[in-house]
């Protein structure tokens, strides 16, 4: 899985985000427990325009390891993007 996730970052580079998406999809088929590809699927959905989606993804990513800063960063641009500063603020 590691691969898959070593790739998607080269493909958000690239802003293909379908993908990113499909890349993390792989690797998170082979260990569910990858905070890295949570985070870059959430990364590729909400600039998809998916925040909810992507929301989710960086809770899962949080959850899996809970002092990840880039996920906790993540997060509060999405509370950002929902309108939802005090949650914004508290990640």
């Amino acid at each position: 899985g590691k691969i898959y996730t070593a790739r998607s970052f080269h493909y958000l580079a690239l802003n293909n985000l379908p993908a990113v998406i499909d890349d993390c999809n792989r690797a998170l088929t082979i260990n569910a427990r990858d905070p890295v590809a949570w985070h870059n699927r959430s990364v590729a959905k909400g600039r998809n325009g998916d925040n909810q989606g992507a929301l989710a993804d960086v809770d899962q990513a949080i959850r899996v390891k809970p002092d990840y800063y880039n996920a906790f960063v993540q997060r509060g641009l999405l509370y950002e993007r929902l309108g939802n500063l005090e949650q914004a603020r508290a990640s």
